[in-house]
């Protein structure tokens, strides 16, 4: 009997118990741990007084339609029929 090397040329496919073959593993697919920390978020203080007087500015333009729609109603069965103008800009505003 001749004597088989330690080296022996690998199977194509790798077959499982049930003889299906194995999938290849997946390499580079995985997530590494980054090795930089992660830097906070940075406002700066012109960033959130923006915030604060856009906030503040919207809600101001949508709190005067409600006014204005009721101010133009008696009931809030004829509101309900104009709410259609307080929601319509917020929709359109809004991204797809």
């Amino acid at each position: 009997m001749a004597a088989r090397s330690s080296e022996s040329a690998p199977s194509a496919s790798p077959r499982s118990a049930s003889g299906s073959p194995r999938p290849a593993p997946l390499r580079g697919l995985r997530r590494r741990p980054s090795r930089r920390p992660r830097r906070p978020c940075r406002l700066s203080a012109a960033q959130i007084a923006y915030f604060f007087v856009y906030f503040i500015l919207g809600y101001a333009f949508y709190s005067s339609i409600a006014a204005a729609l009721g101010a133009m109603t008696n009931s809030e069965q004829e509101l309900q029929q104009l709410n259609m103008f307080l929601v319509l800009p917020l929709s359109s505003a809004s991204p797809p």
